[in-house]
């Protein structure tokens, strides 16, 4: 088995472990906004919060109706209530694990093999990661819609990166400045896609244009028939806890209280290594603008809540892998500027030099250089070999040494 398939398994036990060893207690959303809901339609009742009041009616269903979904299967297959719930969280675990090792492959291809190994590691044995993946929350599902679509990002998927952003931005309203900026760097990458800039507006236009009105209808039809009258969840909310909240209607927290977060639960060295990471690897700071932005967005709010955060600690673990590879692979002379410009060229060197050498085979160097490999010399000849058969370059023949002496 791979490192990184045996990684995959290793994030399922342990997320199953989280998911079925501990209570709903410490589930990270409102019990009312999450259970009581999926309660009411796997079992038709439950509890009822001001949120879920038609004459308020911030909150979609659109989640809830999903796990339900999930729900039933366990359901039918004759599991009591209480393992049902625990299933469901278990499903929500295995989907987020996977979208680590998706954002896994994705981070291979566009930092390298050290990056996206150790991105993973981070990943997995994060505590905040193997919090909230299992939970049956909003901003869990958020965080977990994050994994896929940051590794879409990076591999340039812009139609599925939209289509997800859409559907998580009304989800979470502060999920917006995240998609913005994304879309920001989407808009000005036209020259990789070797198209007019005009037509790649246009495309992208029709992208969202299409997007946002399939995902409007899907959220209007789900909100107007569980409140019973024409409405949508995402409006109300953007009201009720966004324009309200900057008057303080919900409090006002400290604003180190995000600060505080990042420096819980063992997350100082994650922190502090993501912020270096991003300061020596000028190149790939577009990927952490947006949450960047969205950082500072969140911060001039009032009311703030840990969960908010969720879904910045994969990033956070991702530049703190940038961090380590360029202490490891580079010293401090080094600019940083140059550190990570050639990380996917340097690996793929490796890969080749690292092949072994066939007698007579051609030898493809990445400088575009074509040479003929050398003929392997005897074991016996004075090549200065290691034990092995080796030869260590600059050593000194056996024969020669002796000669000079």
């Amino acid at each position: 088995m791979q490192f990184q398939h045996s990684m995959l398994v290793t994030s399922i036990v342990l997320q199953a472990v989280s998911a079925l060893f501990t209570d709903f207690t410490n589930d990270a959303h409102e019990a009312g906004n999450s259970w009581e809901p999926l309660h009411f339609l796997l079992y038709g009742k439950g509890l009822q919060t001001w949120e879920w009041n038609r004459d308020f009616a911030v909150r979609s269903p659109f989640q809830p109706i999903v796990l339900a979904g999930i729900g039933e299967i366990f359901k039918l297959a004759g599991l009591s209530r209480y393992w049902v719930f625990y299933c469901i969280r278990l499903v929500m675990g295995i989907v987020g694990s996977f979208g680590v090792f998706y954002l896994y492959h994705a981070a291979r291809k566009k930092f390298g093999e050290f990056v996206a190994t150790m991105s993973l590691i981070l990943i997995v044995f994060n505590f905040h990661v193997l919090y909230f993946m299992n939970r049956v929350s909003l901003d869990s599902t958020v965080a977990v819609l994050n994994l896929f679509i940051f590794g879409l990002w990076l591999n340039n998927h812009v139609f599925l990166v939209m289509f997800l952003s859409v559907l998580t931005s009304l989800l979470r309203v502060n999920y917006l400045p995240v998609f913005g900026i994304m879309m920001l760097q989407i808009l000005f990458s036209w020259e990789d896609r070797k198209m007019p800039f005009t037509e790649w507006v246009i495309q992208l236009f029709l992208y969202l244009l299409s997007i946002t009105l399939f995902w409007l209808g899907v959220f209007l039809a789900v909100d107007s028939f569980w409140y019973r009258r024409p409405t949508l969840a995402f409006l109300n909310l953007f009201i009720h806890n966004v324009i309200q909240d900057s008057r303080g209607a919900f409090g006002v927290h400290s604003p180190l209280k995000y600060l505080e977060c990042f420096f819980r639960e063992n997350n100082a060295f994650a922190f502090a290594g993501a912020v270096l990471g991003i300061y020596v690897s000028p190149r790939s700071r577009i990927y952490a603008l947006p949450y960047l932005c969205t950082f500072v967005y969140l911060q001039l709010l009032s009311h703030k809540q840990d969960r908010y955060l969720y879904f910045f600690y994969p990033i956070i673990c991702l530049y703190c892998s940038i961090c380590i590879f360029w202490l490891v692979e580079f010293s401090l002379i080094v600019p940083p500027s140059q550190c990570l410009a050639d990380m996917p060229k340097k690996t793929e060197e490796a890969d080749v030099l690292a092949s072994p050498a066939q007698p007579g085979a051609i030898d493809k160097r990445p400088n575009g250089r074509v040479a003929k490999q050398r003929q392997p010399r005897p074991r016996g000849s004075s090549t200065g070999a290691l034990p092995n058969g080796v030869a260590t370059p600059g050593s000194t023949p056996a024969s020669s040494a002796a000669t000079s002496g």
